[in-house]
């Protein structure tokens, strides 16, 4: 398209001793950094994915025509190269690639904000958790196979269950996920005298 950006000019020096700024029309376009995106598994898929957006400089209007796997990419697990292609009004095309590398993670499924209710009673000791509706926070763990269900770091399988390990005397958590809802069962204390709390809630 240069040709015709050279032509215009020369008609411009013709006739008017200048070439107008406005009929520059090449066009620019850089893509955004590398990325990588934990995606679910069980079925592993990146519909709905949205990718950053590159940024197009054109002095005669502009636009993105195609990504080169689709306007809305299917990713496969690992490394991708998504190139994007642009085009301005003038016809002038430009294009640029950047990689996005998707990584299996079950946990993804089960991160969010979770509302329900707690519902707690005590055996022999003083109840120290409210009957209240709640929110539990669940995010990624220190750890692939550990959650973090609000402050407690939990390990979780593939399917969520969970048991926490006894602690401090006697101490029991464990939790499942269903769908977008989550049960946890939470108990504290020592043998006899202990605090047995439940929470259902499900993801906001």
């Amino acid at each position: 398209m240069k040709k015709h950006v050279f032509a215009a000019c020369a008609l411009g020096l013709l006739f008017f001793g200048s070439c107008s700024p406005e009929i520059q029309s090449e066009i620019q376009i850089t893509c955004p950094e590398d990325i990588t995106i934990a995606i679910p598994a069980a079925p592993f898929s990146s519909a709905g994915l949205i990718l950053p957006e590159p940024v197009i400089f054109s002095a005669c209007g502009h636009g993105i025509s195609s990504y080169s796997v689709g306007i809305a990419p299917e990713l496969t697990a690992g490394p991708n190269t998504v190139t994007l292609n642009a085009k301005n009004a003038c016809g002038d095309e430009a294009s640029c690639a950047f990689v996005v590398t998707t990584t299996v993670d079950w946990r993804a499924w089960f991160v969010g904000n979770y509302t329900g209710y707690r519902d707690c009673a005590a055996y022999n000791t003083t109840q120290l958790h409210p009957d209240l509706v709640t929110t539990v926070p669940v995010s990624y763990g220190n750890a692939p196979d550990r959650l973090l269900v609000g402050t407690d770091q939990v390990t979780v399988d593939s399917n969520g269950y969970s048991v926490y390990p006894t602690f401090n005397g006697y101490r029991q958590y464990s939790l499942k996920f269903r769908n977008d809802s989550v049960f946890i069962y939470q108990q504290w204390g020592v043998i006899n005298a202990h605090e047995v709390c439940h929470f259902a809630g499900r993801k906001d």
